[in-house]
């Protein structure tokens, strides 16, 4: 299978601000997986209205690194929102570095629930936490908390082709009863910030994509967040993997009901991920036992398991989408269509 060159993924990376699209197309939609190591930031665009969400930002260095220079090499310097998935150094910590770079911020907005983190450290100095609220004030856009909402919501509204709707938040989340959406909330402790994480499935044409933090599912005793929503959210098309392949995440039920085609991992070498491991094997076996299993793109190998004829990108994971048909780094699936490992399936 021939990989796209450097200069071809450099271009698809342009046509992301630029609006670049195949003729006759529009109001693609692009998600770029940025490459921050052993942490996460995802930007989602649409080309049609020409807005954007950035979910995550990385770890502390990475905003200042990764996120920043790409954002403005794409020739975005405004987002219309940044989303904080939860209060993690290795997805809030960049954040404060990118409005130091210059890029505006229209609205900003986080997971709900009761419980916040300390906004100093013991000894006086300002928490992850509290440089990421410093730096929202700073863009002049106070955190606005998400709840998930039963039918059109318009807390994130990036186009009339793209439906971004809110599964899960602060421990509240979309249920199915008997077909019918209902709000439902599960009890979390102060100590479960994963749990807490915001949860998105983005739509756009037929394309679905599914992405939640580290949204966490029973393992190692954790809140069955993934079990909770599954049900309502159904078949996707493409998953970003709950955090970085940790068996907390990925649960056989959620992977079972959600049936993705593809998987994204955004995880680290090296660094705080030789103490972690991640993915973990029992993780990727779930995944491969998935009839026929998905594809799986990782942004790096990472320190812990093997899926057998994983993409290992050592670089950003693009995603673009017409709604039909979705290319990530030039691999061509079509939507809603089941791929095999074996020969690529749909997807060449």
């Amino acid at each position: 299978m021939t990989r796209p060159s450097a200069t071809a993924l450099l271009f698809l990376l342009g046509a992301l601000a630029l609006g670049v699209t195949a003729p006759g197309a529009k109001g693609d939609l692009r998600i770029l997986h940025f490459d921050v190591g052993m942490g996460d930031a995802a930007l989602i665009f649409d080309t049609d209205s020409r807005r954007s969400l950035l979910i995550d930002a990385g770890n502390r260095g990475y905003g200042r690194r990764v996120v920043a220079p790409a954002l403005q090499a794409l020739g975005i310097e405004r987002l219309s929102y940044f989303l904080a998935s939860h209060y993690d150094a290795d997805h809030i910590g960049g954040f404060d570095e990118l409005v130091e770079a210059g890029i505006d911020v229209d609205v900003v907005l986080e997971r709900g629930g009761e419980w916040r983190p300390d906004v100093l450290t013991p000894t006086g100095r300002l928490s992850q936490y509290g440089e990421y609220l410093k730096a929202a004030e700073a863009a002049g856009a106070v955190p606005a908390s998400l709840a998930p909402v039963c039918g059109t919501d318009k807390a994130v509204d990036l186009g009339q082709r793209t439906l971004i709707e809110v599964v899960a938040s602060g421990g509240g989340y979309l249920a199915s009863e008997q077909g019918d959406c209902t709000i439902r909330r599960h009890a979390i402790g102060d100590d479960e910030e994963n749990a807490l994480s915001v949860a998105l499935v983005v739509t756009h044409g037929a394309f679905r994509y599914f992405t939640g933090g580290d949204l966490t599912g029973g393992g190692q005793r954790t809140p069955p967040m993934e079990s909770l929503v599954a049900p309502w959210v159904g078949d996707i098309d493409v998953l970003r993997l709950n955090h970085h392949g940790s068996t907390t995440s990925t649960s056989e039920a959620f992977i079972r009901a959600l049936r993705p085609e593809v998987a994204i991992l955004s995880v680290g070498d090296g660094g705080v991920n030789l103490r972690y491991r991640l993915p973990r094997q029992v993780t990727l076996d779930r995944l491969a036992a998935l009839l026929p299993a998905p594809l799986l793109f990782q942004t790096h190998r990472g320190e812990g398991g093997l899926y057998t004829g994983a993409y290992i990108e050592n670089r950003h994971i693009a995603i673009h989408t017409d709604g039909v048909s979705y290319t990530i780094n030039g691999l061509i699936c079509l939507v809603d269509e089941r791929i095999t490992m074996a020969g690529g399936g749909n997807c060449q």
